[in-house]
């Protein structure tokens, strides 16, 4: 698997659990749009997991100027399973036609859960619910689980007593592209 992530300088590392040690895998930790694009070209049917913080768009770099994926880099991925971990990653495979396990609006800090009218919440509980996801989601590849069962399986696990983690399993969905 291809592993691309982008940690913006203000981000803490709570999505490690996703890539540290991952046998087999390529990791590519805040990549320029042409090491992603060398290598989506070089490995053109390997699945990939794509990272950060993003808009229907696509993901964006490590700066938040520009993005790593978008609709021109859409023909490397359309040859394979996507998992999209961003917000709105699921606008941005829908518009485009990808296959894979995708997040809509994910809230990963405490300023999105408030901007988005939810309590209040201490920094510390919404990074805990993050790797509690991140290691959800690393299980699910381990077991070799196909990515159509992830948001069954993943809803099922979630801490339905808090409203900012409902709402962000509520709308994971698995895309069956063209």
């Amino acid at each position: 698997m291809i592993i691309v992530y982008v940690n913006s300088q203000t981000d803490t590392d709570t999505f490690s659990r996703l890539y540290e040690g991952m046998e087999g895998s390529t990791l590519l930790y805040n990549p320029t749009r042409q090491e992603v694009e060398k290598v989506l070209s070089e490995r053109p049917e390997e699945r990939v997991m794509l990272f950060g913080h993003g808009t229907a768009f696509g993901l964006m770099n490590e700066d938040l100027s520009g993005y790593l994926i978008d609709k021109d880099t859409v023909p490397l991925l359309k040859t394979r399973e996507v998992i999209g971990i961003w917000c709105y990653a699921s606008d941005f495979a829908q518009r485009n036609e990808l296959t894979g396990f995708f997040t809509y609006m994910f809230i990963s800090n405490p300023m999105e859960a408030y901007t988005l009218g939810f309590a209040p919440y201490e920094e510390e509980v919404v990074f805990d619910e993050n790797r509690k996801f991140a290691a959800g989601v690393r299980g699910l590849i381990e077991e070799g689980v196909s990515l159509d069962q992830w948001p069954y399986m993943l809803l099922d696990g979630c801490n339905e007593e808090l409203d900012f983690v409902l709402f962000n399993y509520a709308n994971l969905v698995y895309l069956e592209g063209e």
